[in-house]
C-alpha cells in the first residue's frame, strides 16, 4: 500500500551536535536527562552515521556538504597540501571544498538558508539568506557574519555571541587544575546557551527555508574529557572534584537537548528535522612522533642542531620550566621567527626539516597520512615522480607494516596503504601520499622532534575522533521507529534533498536513505539530478585571524 506521506518537506531544520556519539548520548537518554532527543528518536529514525578516513572535522562536515566523499571534494584536513613555493599549508575555507554545496544547490532553486557556526565557513561568503563563520574562527567580531552587521546585531539583541571556546585558544587549560577545568566547563555552557539564543533570533527575525546550525559542546567537552564522561570502569576511578566536574558536564549536555528541544520546537510536522554528528569519540592514550620515526628507518633527515648536541640534552633531561626558555633563546620554536598574538614563538614543525635528504615527512597532527617530499611538488623536493615516487612509497609502506609498539611489541599501524586504495576521484593527487589507521585512533600525531617517539597524551582524560557518529530524522515521509544501518556522511545531503523535492547535484557519490523514507513518498517524488554551479569566491583570513584560528586547532590537540 503506497503511504500517503507524499508532499516534500515544507522547511529543513539540521542540527549539528559536533562530535557527538551514541556511547554518549544513549545512557543519558535512557535516564531521562535529554527527554527532547529521545522525542525525536520516537518521532522518527535514528542509526549511526559514519564519518570519513580518518574522522577528521574538516573532512567530514565537507563530506556532508556535499554529497560527496573526499576523493571528490579534496578536504582531508583543516589545511591544504603545501605548494611549490612553500612549505606553508593555506587554511581550507568553504571556498576551497570541492563540489557545490547544499546551501548553494538549495539556493540555486529558490531557498533561502540561514547558516551558522558551520565548521570551514570563516571567512564567510555572500549567500541567499545569512552566514556565520564556524571553526576555525577568530573570537566573535562583526566580520565573521554575512550579511554585514549581523553579528553585531545578534550581541545587541540577545546580549552575547560565542565564536568558540576562547580558554582553548593557545594551549588547552590545565587539566589537572579543578578551577580552570570548572571554567572550561563554564564557557561551553555559555557558548551553547549564546548559540542558542542567537539561532532563535535569527529563526524569529529572518525566516529561512532552511536553517543550519552547529552546537560544539559535546565535542569540546570530549576533547578533554571523555574519560570523565564515558569512565572506562566505575565512577569510582575519578577523584572527587572530577565527579563535580562530570556533574557540571552533564548539565551543558542537558542545556544542549534544551536547545535542540526548542529549536526543533518552533518546526511544524511538514517539515524535516535532521540532527547529527561529523563524528564520534572514544579515549584517547598515545602520542607518535611520526617525524622522528620516519628519521629513525632513514626517509627524513632533521637539521643538525635539531638532531644532535646541546638542543638533543634539552629534550631528554631538563624539566619544562627550563627548556620553554632555551627553546626560544635557540631557536627551537619556529624556524621563522612567527609570532602569535601574545608575543610568544609560534611552533612551525617543517623548520626542523632538512629537507635535501628528505623523502617523505607527516602531514598534520590528525590527518593520518604521509607525504612523499616530490620534486616540483613541494618546495624543496627530493623524489622524481614515476619509477622513483613508486619505489620509494612501497618502501615506505613496507617498513612502516613492520613496525611494533614499543609498549606491548604489537605492530604499531592498524593498516598502512597507498592513497588510492582509500580514496578516489579528482581531488586524489591533493591526499596524502600514504594513508594508515593507528591504534584503533586512541593515537594522535606529535609533529615535534622530541623523544620519546611513542608516549602517553599530556591529558590523562582526553578523547579523541572515532567514526561511528550520530543521525536523527524526523518528518512526513521519514518512518517512525527505524534503526538504520549504518551509512556513510555523504548520504545525509541526498536524504535532505530528496525530502525536501529539491533535485540532487550529478556528482554527488551519496545515495538517498531508502529503508528512512516512506516507499509512497519515493514513488510520487522520483529522484532528479543535475549539475549545480558553484558560485563562492574563494577567500582566505588574515594573518591575525589565521592566527587566532590556529591557537584554537592546537587547544583541541589538532595542532601541536
Amino acid at each position: 500500500m503506497v503511504s500517503c506521506n507524499t508532499k516534500p518537506a515544507s522547511r529543513v531544520l539540521i542540527i549539528g551536535l559536533d562530535g557527538a556519539t551514541w556511547d554518549l548520548l544513549e545512557p543519558l537518554i535512557k535516564s531521562g536527562d535529554l527527554p527532547n532527543l529521545e522525542g525525536l528518536i520516537n518521532s522518527g529514525a535514528k542509526g549511526i552515521l559514519e564519518s570519513t578516513i580518518p574522522p577528521v572535522t574538516a573532512s567530514a562536515w565537507s563530506s556532508f556538504y556535499t554529497g560527496r566523499t573526499p576523493g571528490r571534494h579534496g578536504v582531508y584536513d583543516f589545511r591544504r597540501r603545501m605548494g611549490s613555493e612553500s612549505t606553508d599549508r593555506e587554511w581550507v575555507t568553504s571556498g576551497s571544498i570541492g563540489g557545490p554545496k547544499l546551501w548553494e544547490i538549495a539556493n540555486a532553486q529558490g531557498k533561502k538558508t540561514g547558516l551558522i557556526n558551520l565548521p570551514l565557513t570563516f571567512p564567510p561568503v555572500k549567500v541567499d539568506g545569512y552566514m556565520i563563520g564556524g571553526m576555525p574562527v577568530p573570537p566573535a567580531r562583526d566580520e565573521i557574519g554575512y550579511p554585514k552587521g549581523l553579528v553585531d546585531e545578534i550581541i545587541r539583541e540577545t546580549g552575547d555571541y560565542i565564536s568558540d571556546v576562547d580558554l582553548l585558544r593557545g594551549v588547552s587549560p590545565d587539566v589537572k587544575d579543578p578551577v580552570k577545568c570548572g571554567e572550561f566547563v563554564d564557557q561551553v555552557s555559555r557558548a551553547t546557551e549564546a548559540g542558542g539564543k542567537a539561532v532563535r533570533y535569527l529563526m524569529g527575525k529572518y525566516p529561512t527555508d532552511l536553517t543550519f546550525f552547529v552546537l560544539v559542546a559535546p565535542d569540546r567537552l570530549s576533547h578533554l574529557f571523555w574519560q570523565v564522561l564515558v569512565p572506562s570502569k566505575s565512577d569510582s576511578g575519578l577523584d572527587k572534584w572530577e565527579l563535580e566536574l562530570k556533574t557540571k558536564m552533564l548539565g551543558v549536555l542537558r542545556k544542549v537537548d534544551e536547545v535542540v528541544g526548542d529549536i526543533a520546537g518552533s518546526m511544524t510536522d511538514e517539515d524535516l528535522i535532521v540532527v547529527m554528528s561529523d563524528h564520534g569519540f572514544g579515549p584517547l592514550k598515545e602520542i607518535l612522533k611520526l617525524n622522528k620515526l620516519l628519521s629513525e628507518i632513514g626517509f627524513l633527515k632533521f637539521r643538525p642542531e635539531v638532531e644532535g648536541g646541546f638542543k638533543k640534552k634539552i629534550g631528554r633531561v631538563l624539566p619544562e620550566s627550563v627548556k620553554k626558555p632555551l627553546r626560544a633563546m635557540l631557536g627551537m620554536n619556529g624556524g621563522k621567527g612567527a609570532k602569535g598574538p601574545g608575543g610568544e614563538s609560534r611552533f612551525d614543525p617543517y623548520s626542523l626539516i632538512e629537507w635535501k635528504n628528505t623523502r617523505a615527512y607527516s602531514g598534520g597532527g590528525v590527518e593520518q597520512g604521509i607525504f612523499l617530499n616530490i620534486a616540483g611538488r613541494e618546495p624543496y623536493g627530493t623524489v622524481q615522480l614515476g619509477a622513483e615516487y613508486y619505489q620509494v612509497r612501497e618502501e615506505l609502506i613496507s617498513e612502516l607494516k613492520k613496525i611494533n609498539h614499543p609498549g606491548d611489541n604489537k605492530p604499531l599501524f592498524d593498516w598502512v596503504e597507498p592513497r588510492e586504495e582509500i580514496y578516489s576521484g579528482e581531488y586524489l593527487e591533493s591526499a596524502p601520499d600514504i594513508m594508515y589507521g593507528l591504534r584503533g585512533y586512541t593515537m594522535v600525531i606529535g609533529e615535534d622532534a622530541e623523544p620519546p617517539m611513542v608516549g602517553p597524551w599530556s591529558q590523562p582524560r582526553a578523547g579523541f575522533h572515532r567514526r561511528e557518529g550520530i543521525l536523527i530524522l524526523k518528518g512526513p515521509m521519514i518512518g517512525k521507529g527505524i534503526t538504520l544501518t549504518k551509512k556513510g556522511i555523504e548520504n545525509v545531503a541526498p536524504t535532505i534533498l530528496r525530502c525536501w523535492g529539491l533535485k540532487l547535484d550529478k556528482g554527488m557519490d551519496g545515495k538517498v536513505f531508502d529503508e528512512a523514507v516512506n516507499a509512497g513518498f519515493l514513488l510520487q517524488n522520483p529522484e532528479l539530478r543535475e549539475s549545480f554551479e558553484v558560485h563562492e569566491i574563494q577567500t582566505g583570513p588574515s594573518c591575525e585571524d589565521s592566527q587566532e584560528m590556529e591557537d584554537l586547532l592546537k587547544g583541541l590537540g589538532y595542532l601541536n
